[in-house]
Order: structure tokens, then C-alpha cells, then sequence
């Protein structure tokens, strides 16, 4: 499954969210694809990550090869409404429109990066026709098929620059993402006055996330809310409200968060000792189990079966 030269950067030693270089604790290496890399506990952030990046060349190979292999769940021979509907894109498109939109000037600019089928752009149309739409996805195979007619145009990823946004939305983005600190910093430069920028990502604290299952290159970083709370306030950013329900209720275990851009930016305390210490209790560790290995023989042996596109309608039944 994997090329066994030139996968891995360089590695620097650094905390991918917060920059630190100590205390920096190697729990264990990623085994889903095993391309070389580890998952680190950041002992100054709290926060998780695996390391060393990948290349270019191996990012592109695991995106256009490994990953609808890695998550046959989301693999599909059609991306037409029946896929759209087992995986309940317009629902949670919706309810995410529903949760921004009164915040959004009239007419105001809207950015999704990695807008994926582009339900949540084509269901804030729905509700708010004044907005401008904009939109970035590398994965031309299911890209804007739930925009509904909606309006958008359509940007080069990591080339958002030309105006400023009322609105930044990156809904399970931010954990691909090589350099988070700078990416937020580099939005938070886009936003207009007043402008914000929401997130959600996984929870790696949450019961879905604490399997070592769910540690893969697809996720560079693993969140907890104050270690992403920490790497906001280091991109600049403040928080505008912190959402007690839960953001999408058919994904459980997420965080969600909506920025502004900070004039006076501060850094948070560094994460106590207690807050490591259940980061270390609660983040996934490295398991060898006959059950897993029989779990993981059976997927393989379906994929092989079946191919992920075929497999991947039975699994979203």
C-alpha cells in the first residue's frame, strides 16, 4: 500500500499545533497505512499530532490512493443524491447553515475551504440568497455535486487571497491541515472587520476517537478543545461564542468553535499537569489484539472482494 522512499519530511522536533520543542512524548507509530510516522502527546499544548509530515508526493498518493481504501465508508460509483442522502449531506449542511448564517452581514462574502459536496454552501443559499459563495475542494469527484444550483465560485486551494470574508468556514479540515498555527493566522489576515471563522473537528478525547483505529495520515492533528483553543489564541484569533448543543447530532463527538481576529493577541497558560495527564489516560494507544487484527483481516478482505466503491454503499446502510 505504500511507496517506501520519499514519504517523510524532514523531522524537526516541533509540536505541529503549538511550536513547542520539549516534552514532547512518542506514544506510538501510525499503523494504518505505515507510511513511518508516529503520534506525539505535546506536554505544553496538550494537544496531539503524528510526525514527521509527509511529502507532497506521498500526501497526493495517500489522497488519490490509500485514503477511499482507508474509509470505504465515503467511497461511492455515483456521487448522486441516493450517496447523498446515506451520508446525510444536505441534514448536516443545513444545521450547520442554520448555526452561522444570522451572524453573516447582508451581501457578505462566505469562504468554505474543503466544501466537499458543497451541501452546507448550498443550504446557506437557502437561507440567506444575498450571500456570496466561495469554495475550495481538491476532490474533483464529489465536489459541489449538493450545491442545488447555489452560486459559487470556485478558488485554488491555498489561494484565498484578492478580497476579505464576513465568514471562513472549515468544517473537518483543520486536522489535515500540515502547519494549523499558520493557517489560521493566514485566514484571520482574510477576515473583514467583524469577520469570523468557524471549525469543527474531531474530538480526540471523545469515545469515537479513542481507538487507535482512528490515528492515519488523513489526520495530521488530534484536537482537544483547550489544546485548539490554545492554538487559536497563537494564530491571533478570540473566541465569539462556544456552542453548547451538538453542532451535527448524526457525528458525534466534535468540537466547534467560531473566531474573531484578536487586536491583542495572548497567548493561553500552558496546559497544567492534570490536563496531560488525562490526554495520556484518554488519547488512543497502540493495540495488537486478535480481535483487531481479525477486524482489520475481514475489512481488507472485503475491500479486496469488493473494491471500495461497491463496499462503501453497504457500510452507510
Amino acid at each position: 500500500m505504500t511507496d517506501p522512499v520519499n514519504r517523510l519530511l524532514p523531522e524537526d522536533g516541533r509540536c505541529r499545533l503549538c511550536g513547542a520543542t520539549v516534552d514532547q512524548r512518542r506514544i506510538g507509530q501510525e499503523s494504518a497505512v505505515k507510511y513511518g510516522q508516529w503520534l506525539f502527546r505535546c506536554g505544553q499544548c496538550a494537544g496531539a499530532y503524528l510526525a514527521p509530515g509527509l511529502t507532497k508526493a506521498a500526501s497526493h498518493r495517500f489522497y488519490a490512493q490509500d485514503y477511499r481504501r482507508l474509509f470505504p465508508i465515503e467511497a461511492a460509483r455515483a456521487y448522486d443524491d441516493a450517496y447523498l442522502e446515506q451520508i446525510a449531506a444536505r441534514q448536516t449542511g443545513l444545521h450547520r447553515a442554520g448555526m452561522v448564517q444570522a451572524g453573516i452581514p447582508l451581501q457578505g462574502a462566505v469562504l468554505e475551504i474543503g466544501c466537499g459536496t458543497g451541501a452546507f454552501l448550498g443550504q446557506l443559499h437557502r437561507l440567506r440568497p444575498d450571500l456570496q459563495l466561495y469554495g475550495s475542494e481538491i476532490d474533483r469527484r464529489i465536489a459541489g455535486c449538493a450545491l442545488d444550483g447555489a452560486p459559487l465560485t470556485w478558488l485554488p486551494p491555498d489561494d484565498y487571497s484578492g478580497r476579505s470574508y464576513d465568514l471562513i468556514a472549515l468544517f473537518h479540515v483543520l486536522e489535515h491541515v500540515d502547519d494549523p498555527r499558520t493557517q489560521l493566522s493566514t485566514l484571520r489576515d482574510l477576515l473583514s472587520p467583524g469577520g469570523r471563522i468557524v471549525v469543527e473537528v474531531p474530538d480526540s478525547l471523545a469515545a469515537a476517537s479513542r481507538s487507535w483505529k482512528a490515528v492515519h495520515p488523513a489526520h495530521l492533528s488530534y484536537f482537544t478543545a483547550r489544546s485548539l483553543d490554545r492554538l487559536a489564541a497563537c494564530a491571533g484569533l478570540k473566541e465569539v461564542t462556544e456552542s453548547t448543543e451538538q453542532p451535527v447530532p448524526m457525528i458525534p463527538g466534535v468540537i466547534w468553535r467560531e473566531w474573531q481576529a484578536n487586536p491583542a493577541p495572548a497567548p493561553l497558560p500552558l496546559a497544567s499537569a492534570e490536563e496531560v495527564a488525562l490526554v495520556d489516560r484518554l488519547l488512543p494507544a497502540p493495540s495488537g489484539s486478535a480481535r483487531n487484527r481479525l477486524t482489520g483481516l475481514a475489512k481488507r478482505t472485503a475491500l479486496w472482494l469488493l473494491g471500495p466503491e461497491r463496499l462503501g454503499p453497504s457500510l452507510r446502510r
